[in-house]
């Protein structure tokens, strides 16, 4: 069985998950394992709208408007495109719900973090990469709550929220590395990795790219030290 037959198989038909409830048959796109050592992971929401595989790598390789394809390769450049394209190097594209669509549209309610609950902590064992990029509120969120340094959160113990986290990464030289748990319990396996938070570049949210862009040079300084 190859890499991608045998994480998608990590779906539970009978789960309430958006692919279950919205689309019957669920329909996940995700990209293979890369059999190279990935060191940069990117995380988004959701694939657009009738995505495929090759769909997702044409956006990237020509893309149009300013959609979030666009905005991923004006701010990861060449080495991002080239790797997804290939399916291998140093970076590896997934998404926090796997299956098409838009979680916001109106319909029948799901569990909107089960895929991400299934999915993701498997890809972060696989693959340990050595920093993880979040786009958006729901992979921020996802990822803060199993966060336990205390730069994550408020003097008074409150955790940070995410958008506060994203204006900080402004003024940091540098990003840290933090613990990110694989499981839960007192038998809990962590990975060392950096993570950086980016709000959702779409083209609604002229204000988030403009943040996005700001956040450019850090990106790539926390590359260029992992990478070379």
């Amino acid at each position: 069985m190859n890499k991608k037959s045998n994480i998608l198989n990590l779906c539970d038909k009978d789960e309430n998950c958006f692919g279950m409830v919205r689309l019957k048959p669920h329909t996940p796109i995700m990209f293979p394992l890369p059999l190279t050592l990935v060191k940069v992971m990117i995380i988004s929401e959701q694939p657009l709208h009738l995505s495929s595989i090759d769909k997702l790598k044409e956006l990237l390789q020509n893309p149009k408007g300013n959609n979030l394809p666009r905005r991923l390769k004006e701010l990861l450049g060449d080495r991002f495109t080239q790797s997804i394209a290939d399916e291998t190097g140093v970076f590896y594209w997934t998404h926090f719900i796997k299956c098409p669509g838009n979680l916001r549209d109106k319909g029948e309610e799901f569990n909107y973090r089960k895929c991400a609950d299934r999915y993701i902590p498997y890809e972060l064992q696989k693959l340990r990469p050595s920093l993880v990029i979040c786009i958006g509120k729901s992979i921020s969120d996802w990822c803060l709550e199993r966060l336990t340094e205390s730069r994550f959160f408020e003097e008074t113990g409150k955790r940070k929220d995410w958008k506060d986290i994203v204006i900080e990464q402004m003024c940091m030289e540098k990003i840290d590395c933090c613990d990110f748990p694989l499981s839960a319990g007192s038998q809990s396996t962590s990975l060392r990795m950096k993570i950086i938070f980016l709000i959702h570049p779409s083209e609604r949210s002229q204000l988030g790219w403009r943040i996005d862009k700001h956040l450019k040079r850090i990106i790539d300084s926390t590359i260029d030290k992992i990478v070379y």
